[in-house]
């Protein structure tokens, strides 16, 4: 009784009672209102990455290739040579008269050079040397030594000296004094005009050994020369 007279004894300690109470009511409840399994429930993570979108990379036309672009016409067909070439020329309406009349000059030329004769293959305008050089004594079968040593000579002094103008061959008569002079030139047998000519020309200029350096006795040799480039 005399804790009831203390609690309630004014109205203000009856107020505080009374809220005491419900606070600790409330705690209680919230103390005991929880199971076990739920406040010992494990919590799911999910990881969530994010999605890189890569940048699309657009193709940029400069402004070369827009001119280039532009510029590009539309081929006209060439029926005048249909059998050399597929491909036709371009077409500008704007072309003055100085370009349409090079155009033509350059279908002219094409014309000219596609019809020209095919260069024989047996002569060359670059100076060649003797490859094959043979020499023959005429009226003579057997020779001494002394005269095929001196042939050996004059062989290899007009495979040094002499280039033939063009590929062929020549075949030439030829009558050296004891000197070593060349006095007399007949060709037998050539394939080039030129040759022969260049032939006659050098071989008067030219001076070999004399007799008395091989023991020849002669006055004069007649040897036959066949000089071939090929």
């Amino acid at each position: 009784m005399e804790i009831k007279s203390l609690l309630f004894s004014t109205p203000l300690k009856k107020i505080i009672f009374f809220v005491t109470c419900i606070h600790i009511a409330m705690i209680l409840c919230l103390t005991f209102s929880k199971s076990p399994k739920e406040r010992h429930k494990k919590i799911l993570v999910k990881t969530i990455y994010p999605k890189i979108e890569q940048p699309i990379v657009k193709k940029i036309d400069t402004p070369v290739q827009n001119t280039i672009k532009k510029k590009l016409k539309p081929t006209r067909k060439n029926t005048s040579r249909k059998k050399k070439s597929n491909t036709k020329p371009v077409s500008n309406p704007t072309f003055t008269n100085k370009t349409n009349n090079s155009f033509k000059l350059n279908e002219s030329i094409d014309f000219l050079t596609a019809n020209e004769p095919a260069p024989l293959p047996t002569h060359s305008k670059i100076p060649a040397k003797i490859l094959k050089l043979k020499i023959e004594e005429k009226n003579e079968t057997i020779m001494d030594t002394s005269k095929i040593s001196y042939e050996n000579e004059i062989a290899g002094h007009l495979q040094n000296l002499l280039s033939l103008p063009e590929i062929g061959k020549v075949k030439a008569e030829l009558i050296i004094t004891a000197i070593g002079k060349v006095t007399h030139i007949k060709i037998l047998e050539s394939q080039s005009n030129k040759n022969e000519a260049y032939l006659k020309n050098q071989l008067l200029k030219l001076n070999f050994p004399c007799f008395n350096d091989y023991n020849i006795s002669d006055k004069q040799l007649t040897l036959i020369v066949n000089f071939n480039n090929k």
